[in-house]
């Protein structure tokens, strides 16, 4: 699956977020830029000389405050970030990149400060600024390969384009003390080499933050320019101040404008972890519903672990909703069931409750006749009670899986000849009412009876109750050794928008105590389980206004000839 491939069965929410703006941004740098030009301004108008001790130590202090106030911002920002993710890795390594630099920067502030001694002379600190350089390309590795970046032909070339720029630009801005003013101290030749090799590894940074910034896609890119940003300013003021040794003094060098740019690319860089923070939490937020995108989780996480808790996410999402539109559906089928029954059985137990007082009030004189009628009229109800509950029994046989079949062998012609009769009869049907077409030829039939039985008589039952007293089609087809079963009426019909859901259980258009047709609604759901357990399969035509049509096939019922005299 693609990182941003989603599944047809599963639009997942896009969650909007709220921090991809740089609002927070442009406050700090401010501050920042406002903070230098107010230092240089007050030491201007007070006559301070520039590169005077006080006006170096001033200067470089303030830079060193911004330099730890990066740092504090980074690790505050880092502890916010979940673990395990691939945010937590690459803000990791730029946070102990910043930390690095910080910690370098502030060394060599207290040792000139307090002890007098050369700017810039440890050793430990260049090794501090080296291992900062080394976890930045790092971590800006891992961020290209969370964005999606390829390192690729062009960024090589971009490397190549950016080197070539940062070694000729200081070469031009100190021509001078290349050929004729350059210091002879070995502090300085230090520093140059130091500061030349330092050079070739800030391009590399420069680079990847242009190429990140032409090329980041998804959530995070908004947290990556800034990062690109706060690369780019200190691989710009590192090639500058390395090679500012050549044209100035050492003692003048903390003065120089060039800490602005120092101070705002460490500050931006840890406003980038604070904005990865923020996105990250954001994107990922366990108490937010519904849970994230798989390009959210992607960008947070890596593909590989993005993908695999996408994957787990949508598995349990996708059993959670249908666990609840299960539960659903079940208390719907059981409210209607409830509605049902007590409308279903109230109505037959009502007429004979109704019809037993009549007969066995003694102040009533009833005619035998009289007498026959309430007789009959109890024994339709009861049979109409009986059928109810056979109904409900076996539904629950068959959604329970414990119906059977027993098979045996009968002649169909006899079969349609003793139904149909008792069906007009038990119904009170006129002879045109029901019409029968039955194969002319003799055919047996290898089939459950009670299960043909049910299918024939829950049929002929709903063509009967909504075919509107119209005459009603019975018709019997073989295909080869398959039995072709039709039942049509010219009732009232279905339109199409219910047209799948007649099989339903308790189905009715109309529902609950305004249903305005009898029955216990599973005639229905009975014939097509049971046809399903045999093998067969059921369509249904219906127009409204024109009735009905059910067409069922149950195969390898008939038995030919051969077969038949085999079996005898």
């Amino acid at each position: 699956m693609e990182p941003n491939q989603q599944t047809d069965e599963w639009q997942f929410y896009e969650k909007p977020l709220n921090n991809l703006k740089y609002d927070s941004v442009f406050p700090v740098v401010s501050a920042v830029v406002l903070a230098f030009v107010g230092f240089y301004l007050f030491f201007y108008f007070t006559g301070t000389e520039y590169g005077s001790i006080g006006h170096a130590k001033r200067i470089y202090g303030l830079f060193v405050v911004f330099n730890v106030f990066a740092m504090i911002t980074c690790i505050i920002s880092l502890g916010q970030i979940p673990s395990f993710t691939a945010t937590k890795q690459f803000s990791l390594k730029l946070t102990i990149s910043v930390s690095c630099s910080a910690i370098g920067n502030t060394a060599d502030y207290l040792l000139w400060l307090f002890k007098e001694n050369e700017f810039k002379q440890s050793e430990i600190t260049n090794l501090l600024f080296m291992t900062a350089l080394i976890l930045a390309i790092s971590g800006f590795v891992g961020l290209g390969r969370l964005c999606k970046v390829k390192l690729s032909k062009k960024s090589a070339i971009l490397y190549y384009m950016v080197s070539v720029i940062f070694i000729i630009l200081p070469f031009f801005y100190n021509y001078f003390c290349f050929f004729k003013n350059a210091p002879a101290n070995s502090l300085t030749h230090k520093e140059f080499i130091f500061g030349l090799l330092y050079s070739l590894g800030i391009a590399h940074l420069a680079s990847l933050g242009i190429y990140y910034w032409l090329n980041s896609k998804g959530t995070m890119r908004f947290a990556i320019r800034l990062f690109s940003i706060g690369a780019i300013l200190l691989s710009v003021g590192c090639m500058f101040y390395s090679y500012s040794f050549l044209s100035n003094s050492v003692s003048s060098i903390p003065s120089h404008p060039l800490h602005i740019i120092l101070a705002l690319g460490y500050v931006i860089i840890g406003l980038g972890v604070k904005k990865t923070a923020e996105i990250t939490n954001e994107v990922f937020n366990i108490n937010s519903t519904p849970f994230p995108p798989a390009q959210a989780l992607i960008e947070v996480f890596g593909y590989s672990r993005g993908m695999d808790l996408y994957s787990l996410m949508e598995s349990e999402i996708k059993e959670a909703v249908a666990a609840r539109e299960k539960a659903e559906e079940a208390n719907h089928a059981k409210s209607m069931f409830v509605a049902m029954m007590s409308h279903e059985l109230k109505t037959p137990l009502t007429a004979i409750k109704g019809y037993g007082q009549i007969l066995t009030d003694p102040k009533n004189s009833i005619s035998m006749l009289k007498v026959n009628e309430i007789a009959e009229q109890i024994v339709n109800n009861s049979n109409n009670l009986q059928e109810i509950i056979e109904s409900v029994l076996r539904f629950s046989q068959l959604e329970t899986g414990k119906y059977s079949t027993e098979t045996s062998q009968i002649a169909l012609n006899s079969f349609i000849e003793k139904f149909v009769s008792s069906f007009v009869k038990r119904n009170n049907l006129s002879e045109n009412h029901l019409s029968v077409v039955s194969p002319n030829e003799s055919v047996s039939l290898n089939i459950d009876i009670s299960a043909l039985h049910h299918i024939l008589q829950n049929l002929l039952s709903n063509a009967l109750k909504f075919g509107q007293n119209k005459p009603i089609l019975l018709e019997f087809a073989t295909d080869i050794n398959n039995l072709i079963i039709i039942v049509k009426d010219q009732g009232i019909g279905v339109s199409e928008q219910y047209a799948e859901r007649v099989f339903e259980p308790f189905f009715q258009i109309s529902q609950g105590n305004s249903r305005k047709y009898g029955g216990s609604g599973l005639g229905l759901t009975i014939v097509s389980q049971i046809v399903k357990y045999l093998g067969g399969n059921i369509k249904f035509q219906s127009k409204p206004g024109e009735g009905s049509r059910f067409e069922i096939l149950l195969p390898g019922v008939i038995i030919k000839e051969n077969e038949e005299k085999h079996v005898s």
